[in-house]
């Protein structure tokens, strides 16, 4: 017991000295905000989070926050400091980067099971959020995956 106990702080003092940490979004609202601030908010994000997978229209987003079209964007960017489509695609990339790591999916797959349409415009999303392709992004995490495992295993 006392032996998994200490391969598991290794493993956590591992990930704390990473430099491999990557924040799920660049920006967070500004603070403090309203209660209907704060409401409107957490619509957004769930609605994201529950459908970015899909064909998001900034008119959906709009009713789902009780605004126009416009007035929503106007919104959207004062709080968050980026567009929703900028939001909506690093949404994408972030849950792209998951499966690349977590599956051995072929990358085409990823870009759809992702909510992009296109693969062209997958890479080019990827590479402004995570700053490498993501046949280099996957190898970087796999070849990550293979030291740990080889520092990890117990001594038998």
């Amino acid at each position: 017991m006392m032996n998994k106990i200490f391969h598991l702080l290794e493993i956590l003092s591992m990930i704390s000295n990473s430099d491999e940490m990557e924040c799920i979004l660049s920006q967070a609202p500004n603070s403090p905000l309203s209660k209907q601030s704060t409401s409107r908010i957490s619509n957004i994000y769930a609605y994201a989070l529950d459908h970015f997978k899909d064909k998001i229209t900034i008119k959906e987003m709009a009713e789902v926050a009780y605004l126009s079209e416009h007035t929503f964007c106007r919104y959207f960017k004062q709080n968050f400091k980026t567009t929703f489509s900028s939001f909506l695609n690093e949404l994408r990339v972030n849950h792209a980067s998951t499966l690349l790591i977590e599956t051995n999916d072929p990358i085409s797959e990823i870009c759809f099971k992702s909510g992009f349409n296109n693969f062209t415009s997958f890479n080019k999303c990827f590479k402004t959020f995570k700053k490498s392709a993501p046949t280099e992004y996957r190898k970087k995490y796999q070849n990550i995956r293979i030291k740990q495992s080889t520092l990890t295993k117990p001594n038998l």
